[in-house]
């Protein structure tokens, strides 16, 4: 199945085809916000570790830290499902659909037809 075009798949290649997209497993990539969160190492936040002093009489007892908060990447998918691609749009669909499956965090209503003028 590997080596087959999509317009010569049957109906139980397709459907075997759909279940292998079901299992499939998106690594998307992090990054690194510019916001800051508590951490047990990373860079000294001297905001907290001041409000901390006043707890021990203005001694800086404890220290606290602080790294960049990561998020996953936003990813976009652009499918062309015209008529030049019916052979491959249903393997478009399967896999559009097992990505948003695989990922909450896309945005499953930006979906939008784009025509020629």
């Amino acid at each position: 199945m590997r080596t087959k075009s999509f317009a010569e798949l049957s109906k139980d290649e397709l459907a075997d085809l759909a279940e292998l997209m079901k299992r499939l497993q998106l690594n998307v990539p992090s990054r690194r916000t510019r916001r800051r969160e508590p951490a047990r190492k990373g860079s000294p936040d001297l905001r907290r570790t001041l409000r901390r002093s006043f707890r021990t009489g203005g001694e800086p007892v404890e220290g606290a830290w602080r790294t960049r908060r990561r998020r996953r990447r936003r990813l976009v998918l652009l499918l062309d499902v015209s008529g030049s691609m019916t052979d491959y749009s249903r393997a478009l669909v399967l896999f559009a659909r097992a990505a948003l499956q695989a990922d909450a965090r896309w945005d499953r209503s930006a979906s939008a037809r784009v025509s020629p003028a």
